[in-house]
């Protein structure tokens, strides 16, 4: 009975120092956007009023109160409006930055640019830029160059994004290792 508590101590602690390995190590903030389709959504095959949905994936380190990323930050991203989805398997150029707020529950500014095709070709193209407040999509659009510091968005013309972030939580299985390791260690100086 003894030697199998023992294995299970030893295997808890392999979890946690698991767990914990991954807690330290790159973890992902989502950032979540979404908005309607107000005018020319009939160029991608929807009506006017349909929803638009993307995500963006971050390094933790940059998902702070009045925090800043940029396109290096980016772990990945996905947009979707329709039949239209980029994303960062598919873009071939892509520009991404923004600031969160003062609580890291939305974003006050924003650059995103993700297209499918640099000119002279056309592809499918997202743009949203809030101190412009220009939300456009495109299934002919691209950027001028691979930083996509440029973008014709196409005639497609989107609502502003409602904006939520999701920060990554502590590794509870790596919490509950450490908590089983300590009473087998615990166990054990009684013994």
């Amino acid at each position: 009975m003894a030697n199998l508590f023992n294995n299970m101590i030893k295997a808890a602690a392999l979890a946690a120092v698991m767990a914990l390995g991954g807690t330290f190590a790159s973890q992902a903030a989502i950032v979540s956007l979404s908005g309607t389709c107000d005018f020319g959504c009939g160029d991608v095959g929807i009506a006017d009023g349909t929803a638009y949905s993307g995500e963006i994936e971050l390094v933790d380190s940059v998902v702070v109160p009045n925090g800043s990323f940029d396109s290096s930050d980016v772990l990945g991203f996905s947009f979707e409006l329709g039949t239209m989805l980029i994303n960062d398997a598919s873009a071939v150029a892509y520009n991404m930055s923004g600031t969160f707020d003062a609580t890291v529950s939305t974003l006050v500014e924003f650059y995103i640019v993700a297209t499918e095709a640099i000119a002279d070709d056309t592809g499918e193209i997202m743009v949203l830029i809030s101190n412009e407040s220009f939300y456009s999509a495109g299934i002919d659009g691209y950027c001028s160059d691979e930083t996509c510091t440029t973008g014709d968005g196409g005639e497609i013309v989107l609502s502003a994004p409602e904006i939520a972030v999701e920060a990554s939580e502590p590794a509870i299985l790596g919490l509950l290792g450490l908590g089983l390791a300590g009473f087998g260690i615990a166990r054990r100086r009684r013994s």
